[in-house]
């Protein structure tokens, strides 16, 4: 896998319009920890932070799909353009919000246009890719970047906090979409990405069963990644130490593009859930191993479940299914970590730590059956 992620990285254009992908996505590991650490800095209440940020990531979910669909319509620029404009504008103003409610107001105008940059670089590896017996690696290669993602993040906002503020943490977050989404757009044309599809569709992605399938499939794996966040501080009754077992996590993630995989999506997400079984079972700040262990089936799941969208999607429509999973993704996330919330309050972090293994089952099962 790793010759072949050399490969990937050594085509044309490729460096060009990942990275600026890269970048331009970068906010969305900055703008979570960023708002809740400017609301916390204004009003001293989390609460009020959790509130700005639920509002960001609703207004994501809710119009990703109308942009990608837009997008396979009119084409990148006439939708990327425009919708990180309106997410530059937004953060800055939740920035100078006089009150929670214009907070959450901006932060909710926010979230509707972040531009979506990693529908559109999905849907844009089988043309920077020509080699097919390439395509699952340079989805494992778009995996990594997510990864990468979340390593990054949390590390500039905690870096710009201490040098200046949260908000200036927010305003770098609002900086990179705007230079990340310009470059993007304009690597991607030279790429030969720019072109919108001629096709005419004949209606949403959702039409296609295998597309709906995996986006209930996906949003069930999404209570996954809600949980963890969760559970994993009350299991281990520290916020530092936690942070340090969801890392080994994440660190998982990043070998698990170096390993290769075959499987069907069903069968490696029944390996994902027999690897979180020990997470509930395991105390302390042991879960961070089998952690670790679940972490390496991330990569093959996400270039798998990416293959399979780039195989059954109609051209027309592929840029706004790749934003379907996305959404499925955001929503299950959402879902996970209010269940863990209440499962860790009323059941304590056992209950809470069942959500994974049982999560990653039944999002096999409804693959195995249907898919």
């Amino acid at each position: 896998m790793l010759s072949s992620l050399v490969r990937v990285a050594r085509l044309p254009h490729v460096g060009a319009v990942a990275g600026f992908s890269l970048l331009a996505r970068l906010p969305k590991g900055i703008a979570p920890l960023a708002v809740v650490l400017l609301e916390h800095h204004r009003s001293g209440s989390y609460a009020a932070g959790g509130l700005a940020v639920a509002a960001l990531a609703i207004g994501d979910a809710v119009t990703t799909p109308v942009q990608g669909l837009l997008i396979d319509r009119l084409g990148r620029a006439a939708v990327l353009l425009p919708s990180a404009a309106v997410y530059v504008l937004a953060l800055a103003g939740l920035v100078a919000a006089p009150g929670l409610l214009a907070a959450v107001l901006c932060a909710f105008a926010a979230g509707a246009g972040f531009p979506p940059i990693s529908g559109s670089m999905k849907a844009a590896w089988p043309v920077l890719v020509t080699d097919r017996s390439l395509l699952r690696a340079a989805y494992a290669f778009e995996s990594l970047i997510q990864q990468v993602l979340l390593l990054a993040g949390p590390i500039v906002v905690a870096g710009l906090t201490a040098a200046a503020s949260p908000a200036a943490a927010v305003l770098a977050g609002a900086g990179a979409a705007a230079l990340g989404t310009g470059g993007f757009v304009l690597a991607a044309g030279r790429a030969g990405q720019s072109r919108r599809v001629t096709a005419v569709s004949r209606g949403l992605a959702l039409r296609v069963r295998e597309v709906r399938i995996l986006v209930l499939a996906t949003g069930v794996q999404g209570l996954v990644f809600g949980a963890l966040p969760v559970a994993v501080p009350a299991a281990v009754g520290s916020a530092t130490v936690a942070a340090v077992v969801l890392s080994v996590w994440i660190g998982g993630g990043l070998l698990g593009t170096l390993i290769p995989a075959r499987s069907s999506y069903a069968r490696l997400m029944a390996g994902f859930a027999v690897a979180l079984v020990p997470v509930a079972l395991v105390p302390g700040t042991f879960l961070a191993l089998p952690l670790g262990i679940a972490g390496l089936f991330l990569t093959p799941i996400a270039a798998t479940s990416y293959l399979v969208i780039d195989t059954v999607a109609p051209p027309e429509n592929r840029t706004e299914a790749f934003t379907w999973l996305s959404t499925a993704l955001a929503a299950g996330l959402a879902g996970g970590s209010a269940l863990a919330g209440v499962l860790a309050d009323h059941g304590g972090p056992l209950a809470a730590l069942v959500i994974p293994a049982a999560s990653a089952a039944v999002a096999a099962l409804i693959c195995a059956r249907r898919l």
